[in-house]
Parts: structure tokens; sequence; C-alpha cells
């Protein structure tokens, strides 16, 4: 009987999927938590913005140096050693006390993950055959999408079940965060058309109406929470912005069940949260720091399961026999090496190498939208509840995976019959073109469904040029195929880290629409940049065989 080739390196690739699932769930929780966050430490809007962005500032200068690392040192050290900084740091980020503890744990996160991809890159170009090198990029980066679809959900339901089977629905003494913006909002001093909720609340709380004291304010409001005719359904019947829990509360209420009298002070402190949500700390912001020291335990079993599973190189592992060997290498054997110094001049000399930088800058600018404002955007235009803005902040990301994999599929396909040169190129202009147009409709559109769908198609042309991008770095970068990639996506995070201020100036000084049209032309350039982009290029040619 033939022995069969061993197929090890499919569980290798696995365990970095698993990786960029962590990775993602990581980055994406801290969002969902931002707010609960704030109210907690007593942060501003802008420290917060600060905060949010000093991940991507330290992510985007520490991809060439981690890269580096895991070619010269190794990959499956280096990728285990940046997953416990991570995890470790998301863990000490639930201890933080103020904004510096915050700042220097999110920084230091940031730095950790850097190395993520780019030693993933160094793992797939040392485990995959070329032809296959586009799929397993695929489905790597595919993780991470996965990861941030699963973010919002895990970590709503883990902050919602976190909180203290006996926690009292009352506020205390701390949870008055501004006074003077409540009593604006209640009793603004110039006559505006409020919301008949609001006006609602103002009428219950007509006692402390020019109260000072947050303590009086806080006594009369849990005396309405505690009251059992708080809640009104014609006064309530345009709130939007409603708690899930609330909702279900209303909906056993309207429909004439039985309803305990704890969960009628649940529904009346959700109300309350609703129309004040800025103003008061809520219920659920004592939730986040256990949630983060969770994920920070599991990325320690994930390293762990990484360690057991990987090695540097197909040759060094126990579970690889000869034909898994000549598959992945060819009958020639060749074993990749360990990288020695980085290549700086023939990296700033390559051409191609500077139109993929140029082109990420473009990408992350545009693409960045659907992470950061997408649902503040759906908010303020559309007023769409919570739970249905959830729901439209997800579709991207999961749209985005199968444009991941299609995409992988796709450019190993079009290399072995064409050649990397276009087999690379062309995906990465189709993907990033369907992007850019996906942008430019939107302003045509007044429905959020369909601006979700644009925002879907998005998403799906980005991750369908991901893994072309990704396996263009290995096929130039050679055995610096992690440096390379991290060089790339130094660029593409610098793009990230301007994105949010940049799109948000943008929608505030013109309109969103305008937003939609930048992104769309920025992203049209990203694509024309492609042209530029050969992936026959090598950053270190290699020499011609001597006799």
């Amino acid at each position: 009987m033939n022995p069969k080739p061993t197929r090890r390196r499919y569980l290798v690739i696995a365990a970095a999927f698993l990786m960029a699932v962590l990775l993602y769930l990581d980055r994406f929780c801290v969002g969902i938590a931002e707010p609960y966050i704030r109210q907690d430490l007593g942060l501003t809007k802008q420290q917060m913005g600060i905060f949010l962005s000093a991940f991507f500032w330290t992510y985007a200068l520490g991809q060439v140096p981690a890269g580096w690392m895991s070619d010269r040192y190794g990959a499956r050290s280096m990728l285990t050693i940046y997953i416990l900084t991570w995890s470790v740091f998301t863990a000490l980020m639930g201890l933080a006390g103020g904004f510096v503890m915050l700042l220097i744990t999110r920084a230091a996160y940031g730095l950790g993950q850097s190395g993520a991809y780019p030693t993933s890159s160094t793992i797939i170009s040392r485990w995959i055959p070329l032809e296959g090198r586009g799929g397993a990029s695929a489905i790597v980066s595919g993780g991470g999408r996965i990861g941030a679809v699963l973010a919002p959900i895990i970590t709503t339901v883990l902050i919602v079940a976190l909180v203290p089977s006996d926690a009292k629905m009352t506020f205390n003494s701390d949870s008055v965060i501004d006074l003077p913006s409540i009593h604006n909002t209640l009793w603004p001093e110039e006559f505006t058309e409020q919301p008949v909720h609001a006006n609602y609340l103002a009428e219950r709380l007509q006692k402390v109406r020019r109260t000072n004291s947050a303590d009086d304010f806080i006594a009369e409001l849990n005396q309405q929470i505690t009251s059992q005719d708080f809640y009104s359904a014609e006064s309530f019947a345009r709130l939007k912005s409603l708690n899930k829990t609330a909702a279900a509360i209303i909906k056993r209420i309207d429909a004439g069940d039985d309803v305990s009298e704890k969960d009628v002070h649940k529904l009346n402190r959700f109300l309350v949260e609703a129309i004040l949500p800025s103003q008061l700390k809520g219920l659920y912001v004592k939730s986040w720091r256990p949630v983060l020291w969770i994920y920070g335990a599991l990325g320690i079993f994930v390293a762990g399961f990484f360690w057991f599973v990987a090695r540097d190189n197909p040759s060094e592992h126990p579970g690889v026999n000869e034909l898994e060997l000549t598959k992945i290498h060819g009958d020639a054997g060749n074993n990749p090496k360990q990288a020695e110094a980085l290549p700086m001049m023939a990296i700033l000399q390559n051409r191609s190498l500077w139109a993929s930088s140029a082109m990420q800058i473009c990408v992350n600018i545009g693409w960045l939208f659907v992470g950061t404002w997408f649902a503040t955007y759906l908010l303020e235009e559309y007023q769409t509840p919570i739970h249905e803005r959830g729901l439209m902040a997800m579709t991207p990301f999961i749209v985005a995976w199968f444009g991941s994999i299609s995409g992988g599929v796709f450019t190993d396909r079009l290399a072995r019959r064409i050649g990397v040169r276009w087999g690379r190129r062309l995906p990465l202009m189709l993907g990033i073109g369907l992007s850019a147009s996906a942008f430019c409709v939107c302003p045509f559109l007044d429905n959020p469904w369909a601006v979700t769908a644009m925002m879907a198609a998005m998403a799906f042309g980005v991750d369908f040029a991901v893994p072309s991008m990704w396996a263009f770095n290995q096929d130039i970068g050679g055995d610096f195929a992690g440096s390379i990639l991290g060089w790339g996506n130094m660029w593409g995070n610098l793009g990230a880290a301007a994105s949010p201020p940049l799109l948000v100036y943008i929608s505030e000084t013109y309109d969103w629409n305008t937003m939609f049209y930048v992104c769309g032309a920025v992203m049209a350039v990203g694509s024309a940049l492609c042209l530029l982009m050969d992936a026959e290029e090598k950053v270190i040619a290699t020499p011609p065989v001597t006799e």
C-alpha cells in the first residue's frame, strides 16, 4: 500500500484561523463596551476617541518589526508571544481605573496584535504551496470577519449575563454624569419641540426641576423607577433606541401577561436610560470588566493550541511525512530559511510594494466606515432601533466572509491559468472597484436596509480582494513574507487611524452623502493603483543557478 501525504498543514491553517477569530473578537468587543467604559470611568467622548485610535497607531507602527521578528526568530514562538501579549493587555484593560491606564493598555494591546497577520503570512508562505496561498489567506483573513460578527453578539450576551442577579434597578449616588445636561434635555431654556417620552419624564420629575443636588434628583428618579404606573404605552410609543429586554417586557404587558414587580422596575430603568443615555450611568456599566477578563483567558487557550499545533517549518513537524513535504515545496524539497537583516533598500526601491501600500491606505480609509460610524449614521439618519442597528452593523461582516472565500479561490485559479501578475492584480481591481461603486450608490438611497446592502457589497468587494493582497505579498516576499505583509499593513493601518476623524469631519462639515462620495473616490484610486502591482517583481530577486 502506497503511503498518502499527511495533511498537517490544514491543522496549522486552522490554528491560524482560530487566532484570527480571537484577533477581531478582542478588537471589536471594546467598541461594543465603549459607552459603559466611558460612563464607568467618567471619560469624555474626546478621550474615548483618543483611546480607540491609540490601537491603530501602535498596530500600524508595529507591523514591520513584528513581521521581521517572525521571519527571523520563527513564526511558532513569535505568534504565541503576540497572542499572549494582546490577551494579557485585554485582561489588564478590565482593571483600568482611569484614562491613563486605559490608554496604555490599549496601545500595548495594539502592539501585540500588530504581529498577528504578518506572522500568519509567514506561516502560509512556508506551509502552503504557491497555488494554494490565496485560499489559505482567505481562510485566515475570513476568521477575522467571523470574529467581527461574533463580537457584538457574544459581548452583548456577556454584558447582560454578568450583571448580578440581585442587582438593584434603582440608581445610586454616583449615577448622575451630567446634571446640567439632564436639565437642558428635560427642561430646555429655549422652546424646542421635545419627543413625547422626554416631555413625559420631565412632567414626572417636576419636583426636582430646579434642583442642583444630584442626590435629590436621584431620590426622585428612583421613586419613578419603583412606580408601578410609570410605563405609558402612549408616551413611549415613539421611543426608538430601546433595550431588547425592555422591549420584551413591553410586549408581555401589551399582551396582558402578568409581569413581576422586579421586571416592572427593570423596564422603568431602561426607559429612563433610553431618554438620558449619556447623562446617567447604565445598568450594565460594571459588566464590561469581567467580559475583558474572559476574553483574556480565552487568548491563553488559543496561544497554547497554536504552540502545540504549529512549527516554524513543515520539516520540523513530527506529524509531516515526506510526501506532504514534497507537496508543499515540490520535488526540490525547498525549505525556507529564517530571514536575516531586513532588506530595507530593496523594500524602498520596489515599485509594486509602494503601489500596494498606497492601495491599502485608500481601501482602509473607506472600509473602516462600517466598523466606526455606520451605526451612528443609521441612528442619525433613520433613527433605527438599537436591536435593528446591531443586525445592520453585523451584516457587512457576514457577507464579507463569503467575499474572502470566493476571492481566495478565484485568485488561485486565475494564477494557475494566466500567471501571478494578473492572477493577483485582476481580483484586486474588481473587488476594490465594486466597493467604490457601492459607496457612490448610497446617496441615492432612502432606506436603511438598502444602504446596509450597499455596505455589504462594499465589504464583499474588499474581502474579495484581501486574499489576492496577501498572496501578492507572499509571492514577492520570499523569506521575508511576514515583513513584507507587515510593511503594507503598516501603511494600511495608518490610513485606518486617519479614517475616523476624517470621515466624521466630512460628515459634520458637509453631510453623510459627501462622505460616501469621498469614500467612493478614494476606493477608485485604490483600484487604479493595482495596475502598478506586479507579483513577479520580487523584493529580493532569486539569484541565478550556477553550475
